[in-house]
């Protein structure tokens, strides 16, 4: 089942247009963040959730941590301790299409980089402020990316080709 407030709260990424809108919703975080006084809502501006540990999910956090160490030249007041990217995997692994050990590997290099890998969580609700997780536990931010459930752009199923697990 979907998760209540995704659709008017999280971010999609299915399209060339959905990624230049993450950029700039990206960049908009880190410019509130950097005058923000308010150490929770700092907290919450600096934190980016991205819901799915597949190929689209990894990809967007490891972009999301480089794009976000890249900037922090342009904002001094800010921290890469103050910059939080999580990864939520409603599995037991990541990159389930993967080999094991290329997606254990995958995984280290991420923690390296400082992503948070949460498995076995599955998005609850989403709200303006909170992803809560189905789990109960929350997580505040302003900035859930979904790319789980993504299936084929509207054009492919169109055109009713013989989908493989809804690819």
């Amino acid at each position: 089942p979907k998760a209540t407030g995704l659709a008017e709260h999280g971010l999609p990424l299915k399209t060339i247009g959905d990624a230049f809108h993450l950029r700039n919703h990206l960049i908009e975080m880190l410019e509130l963040a950097s005058v923000e006084r308010d150490a929770n809502e700092r907290r919450r501006l600096l934190t980016f959730v991205v819901s799915g540990a597949g190929f689209a999910g990894v990809e967007t956090a490891c972009e999301i941590a480089g794009l976000a160490r890249d900037a922090l030249r342009v904002y001094p007041r800010l921290r890469r301790s103050e910059v939080r990217v999580v990864l939520l995997n409603p599995g037991k692994r990541i990159l389930p299409a993967m080999h094991e050990e290329l997606a254990r590997r995958a995984q280290r290099k991420m923690r390296r980089w400082r992503i948070e890998i949460r498995h076995g969580v599955r998005v609850g609700s989403v709200s303006a402020g909170t992803v809560q997780l189905a789990d109960g536990s929350a997580i505040a931010t302003r900035t859930l990316v979904a790319t789980t459930g993504l299936g084929p752009s509207p054009l492919v199923t169109s055109l009713g080709l013989e989908l493989s697990r809804g690819r």
